[in-house]
């Protein structure tokens, strides 16, 4: 089975997407995912939280540095999961030739390829600046989202 190449987008590369690049090549080995801010400042180490919460499940973002995302890495892309309803409207701002490759996370999760170009999905919650355990949870809920989308990424064009 050929694999998607997955790009994960969140605000600013420093929480949520690098996650959830880093939980999706632990369960999936071969999977080439990736990450990227639409907002992001480049270079910018993974929160501390994000950081944290990587290390409780195996992982290492210790080598991780924010992009911002660009024409180059969407074009590399089979298939971009981003964080929220206001990331896909910004994201169709900029690149509205590649919304038919774009879809919410948690909305993937449910219906696959079904969800692609969909306007639906609940958006996975910022931790950025907050406690632990808000990134804690983040974690968990990308996780479980990852889970079920894994079952979907064999339905993908892979280019």
């Amino acid at each position: 089975m050929s694999l998607p190449r997955v790009l994960f987008v969140c605000s600013g590369n420093t929480c949520r997407s690098p996650m959830s690049a880093a939980l999706a090549a632990s369960l999936e080995p071969g999977l080439k995912a990736s990450s990227a801010g639409i907002s992001a400042v480049p270079d910018q180490c993974a929160s501390e939280g994000a950081l944290e919460s990587m290390r409780e499940r195996g992982l290492d973002l210790s080598a991780h540095r924010s992009r911002r995302l660009d024409a180059r890495l969407v074009e590399e892309a089979d298939l971009i999961l981003v964080m929220t309803s206001d990331h896909r409207r910004a994201f169709e701002k900029l690149f509205p030739s590649a919304m038919k490759r774009l879809a919410l996370l948690t909305e993937y999760a449910r219906l696959g390829a079904r969800a692609l170009g969909s306007p639906d999905g609940e958006d996975v919650t910022d931790p950025f600046g907050c406690e632990q355990s808000v990134y804690d949870a983040c974690a968990e809920e990308l996780e479980l989202a990852l889970r079920a989308a894994r079952a979907h990424w064999s339905e993908m064009p892979v280019g």
